[in-house]
């Protein structure tokens, strides 16, 4: 396990010098290709005729070596088969006898190569450097995202970069066992004419190609670190992304003023909680009750009045109907007085004996005269 915060610190100050120096041999290709440069060092000058050559750069000057000036012999006749002595010497007879083409075969594949390498790198330093700023802060949740994603993103697409480029240049390796098969991959038309060349004792063609497949693997001590980082610091984001902050005293202060957040943090089912409701359903009603006018209050008062009489109305008519049902009294419940009446005066009671008819004759008489 790496520790997070220093794995990601070490993270983007890893990148941003790596980058620097991944940048340098990048530059010096774009300018080789683009003509603003053309090397004079042997070894330089072969690396060139390989990967950047153009015939429209102008001519090459081979800068004079003395020591090799001293050793330069006729290679036809193979009087010099050590590597270390002759490889300048085997470069400026390319110079001088071969029929260079307008532009090497690999010229424009290594120039796309390294103009998406230097792309990559400028936004790689940035994202490096966004990263550290990130790494500092102790980004969380959504910032996590954004802090450590175009870092991410940024190093997995370098890493199958530096995949792909290795094992393209690697390819080149195959093509080359010698160097009339050099020259002949560079789009020498006369390479057949350069066989003694291949009497050069240990000298070994493919040394541009491995010096490529080097730089961009990053020289695999390099490349091995970018995965481990990789991974370091995904694991990393997954947390900070996990991880909310934590709140201090001014989100504490916050979250104490609003008082509908604290009422839906609280538990519905406690007594703050029904005490907060019945708050919220009076303080409206005072509310409507405030804004209500002397109109309003009258049209109001006017209805519960109407309403009252009704109600009473149809109270009498359902309970309590005139002269059809008689009450029953109990005999406790008769005055003193004798009459029967009842002090009530909705109750009826029991007529005494004067006030009831005599006869049914005198009754069929008052209805007739009614």
């Amino acid at each position: 396990m790496c520790n997070i915060y220093v794995a990601r610190l070490l993270a983007a100050i890893w990148t941003i010098i790596q980058t620097t120096f991944h940048l340098i041999w990048t530059v010096w290709g774009y300018y080789a290709y683009m003509c603003k440069t053309v090397p004079s060092h042997y070894y330089l000058v072969f690396v060139y005729l390989t990967y950047f050559y153009r015939n429209t750069c102008g001519k090459i000057k081979l800068e004079d070596d003395e020591f090799f000036i001293e050793l330069d012999t006729d290679l036809k006749n193979g009087s010099i088969n050590s590597s270390e002595y002759s490889m300048y010497n085997i470069v400026k007879e390319i110079l001088r006898n071969a029929s260079l083409p307008e532009e090497a075969f690999p010229a424009a594949r290594t120039h796309i190569y390294i103009k998406i390498l230097i792309v990559s790198d400028i936004v790689w330093v940035i994202s490096a450097v966004l990263l550290f700023v990130g790494t500092l802060l102790n980004a969380k949740k959504i910032w996590a995202l954004i802090v450590y994603g175009p870092w991410l993103i940024l190093t997995g697409l370098m890493v199958v970069m530096d995949v792909l480029t290795a094992v393209h240049f690697g390819l080149d390796i195959i093509n080359i066992r010698c160097f009339t098969n050099y020259l002949r991959f560079i789009g020498v038309e006369n390479y057949n004419d350069f066989k003694y060349l291949d009497n050069v004792g240990s000298l070994n063609p493919v040394m541009p190609s491995i010096i490529f497949v080097c730089l961009s693997s990053r020289f695999f001590i390099f490349w091995i670190p970018n995965v481990y980082a990789f991974f370091c610091v995904l694991n990393a984001a997954i947390v900070a992304f996990q991880l909310g902050p934590k709140p201090g005293k001014s989100t504490a202060i916050n979250l104490s003023n609003n008082i509908e957040s604290s009422f839906n943090e609280i538990n519905l089912n406690s007594s703050q909680a029904r005490i907060r409701k019945w708050q919220l359903f009076y303080g409206a009603a005072e509310t409507s009750k405030a804004s209500a006018g002397p109109n309003d209050l009258d049209l109001n008062s006017n209805s519960r009045t109407s309403s009252l009489r009704n109600s009473r109305k149809k109270h009498v008519m359902l309970n309590e109907p005139p002269m059809i049902k008689i009450l029953k009294r109990r005999p406790d419940t008769i005055s003193s007085n004798g009459c029967g009446y009842s002090q009530n005066p909705w109750s009826y009671g029991t007529l005494p004996d004067h006030h009831k008819p005599k006869t049914n004759h005198k009754i069929h008489m008052a209805s007739t005269a009614l």
